[in-house]
């Protein structure tokens, strides 16, 4: 199953190494005012170094044409619609035109709609560097137990480091990849069943950044962390936590900017090309995107069929229940890590009437159903729910959200912490009053 990620969307959006024919129509009406005095670039035709210079998942810097300021999500699910009917215009000041510093999103033309679909297409038989395995092959899934006295110096013989770049799109299952420290040392991935807190540790510091390396068959095998850059500090925050941990990166998916910028225990995952809000509508406004506790949004409504063949409708909850929602596929180790402690949760309220648990699966009804012969999860199961994934902007996993009796989304997370329980629970609590 092919993840597309960010870096996979940025692909399509810069199209540099891929598409060289057509123009893009780069002067529309800008209604934008900031965007009035900046040139507008070919997105067809950008250059290497003014396609890495923007990054839109700080969700700064990101306009609708009708002059909407749009946020991550929002402009995710723009830029991955199927139809192709969005193109987006990155924007750089006169005086640096090799920095781009805003994007536009608008109605693409017939021909750049056209340039667009074919881009996809050729990046889809792009060679990714796959560590994932394959599900018809459960034993090439699962975790590697590493020698805890491997060193990097031994373990990366033979392999080649890779350019960032060039793994744009591609597959990662963090358990069958060698992690090392600044030093040298093996990083456990797990500790007694339990995510290593060295591993968040590394993911969230603002100081370190990783390079990845491959062997002879470009399968990702070892990742090495080392210490930033003040160019990578700078890009990170600039100070020693990061201040933009992306959703999308490492962990048993295609994860742009793999080495540093996302969450090691959230298993990345960007929707497919397609998955979009319901009727085509505009995507959900999440704001503080990775942050546990978030400005109330509404929650879409979503209508779908649990594992067990009951229907299941988030509007029938108003009033009633609090929801507690967790977004997920088999393949995402951490999501797998955590059920354990997210079914001690569901037991806790097995009595209560004013709350219900809901899974949002991305996998298809019979490999879940072959999933839950093996491990029990307790979570209320929805399959096959790409859409609703997409609906709701979800691009990391696991993400855990709770709706209030009123439909609004007064928590969102990203990955498990010993936090979320805690949190989860305070807000049961408000709700059940």
């Amino acid at each position: 199953m092919k993840r597309k990620t960010l870096a996979f969307l940025l692909t399509v959006l810069l199209l540099t190494a891929v598409q060289q024919h057509g123009k893009a129509q780069t002067n529309p009406v800008v209604k934008v005012e900031v965007l009035k005095n900046m040139v507008a670039l070919n997105p067809f035709k950008l250059s290497p170094d003014q396609a890495k210079s923007f990054d839109p998942s700080q969700g700064k810097g990101l306009y609708l044409e009708d002059g909407t300021t749009l946020s991550f999500e929002q402009f995710m699910q723009y830029a991955s619609r199927p139809e192709k009917d969005y193109v987006v215009i990155p924007y750089a000041n006169a005086a640096d035109p090799n920095k781009v510093v805003a994007m536009l999103v608008r109605k693409a033309t017939i021909e750049e709609q056209m340039q667009l679909k074919g881009v996809t297409e050729a990046l889809q038989k792009r060679k990714t560097y796959s560590s994932e395995g394959s599900i018809d092959d459960p034993e090439s899934s699962m975790a590697i137990k590493f020698d805890p006295n491997l060193k990097a110096a031994d373990f990366l013989k033979g392999l080649k480091k890779v350019n960032q770049s060039e793994v744009a799109m591609t597959s990662i299952n963090i358990g069958r990849v060698a992690i090392f420290d600044e030093k040298g040392n093996l990083i456990p991935l797990e500790i007694d069943g339990k995510m290593n807190p060295v591993v968040h540790k590394y993911q969230r510091s603002a100081l370190f950044e990783s390079d990845l390396y491959i062997d002879e068959d470009e399968v990702i095998r070892a990742m090495v962390y080392r210490k930033a850059t003040m160019e990578e500090r700078k890009r990170n925050g600039g100070g020693e936590t990061r201040t933009n941990i992306r959703e999308a990166s490492v962990g048993g998916d295609e994860g742009s900017d793999i080495g540093g910028g996302g969450e090691m225990s959230a298993t990345a995952r960007l929707a497919q090309p397609g998955e979009k809000a319901a009727g085509g509508g505009k995507p959900a406004e999440f704001k503080g995107e990775n942050a546990s506790k978030t400005e109330k949004a509404k929650a879409f409504n979503f209508k779908a069929t649990d594992i067990n063949g009951k229907e299941v409708e988030l509007s029938s909850f108003a009033g009633k229940k609090v929801v507690v929602l967790n977004f997920w596929f088999i393949q995402c180790k951490p999501c797998v890590m955590e059920m354990p402690e997210l079914n001690k949760l569901v037991d806790e309220y097995k009595d209560n009437k004013n709350v219900e648990f809901i899974s949002i699966c991305l996998d298809k009804k019979e490999d879940v159903e072959k999933f839950f012969e093996k491990m029990a999860f307790k979570y209320r199961c929805i399959p096959g729910a790409n859409s609703i994934a997409g609906k709701y902007g979800v691009v990391g996993f696991p993400t855990h959200m709770v709706v209030d009796k009123k439909g609004n989304i007064v928590l969102r997370q990203t990955s498990f912490s010993d936090d979320l329980i805690k949190d989860i629970k305070a807000e049961i609590a408000k709700g059940s009053k």
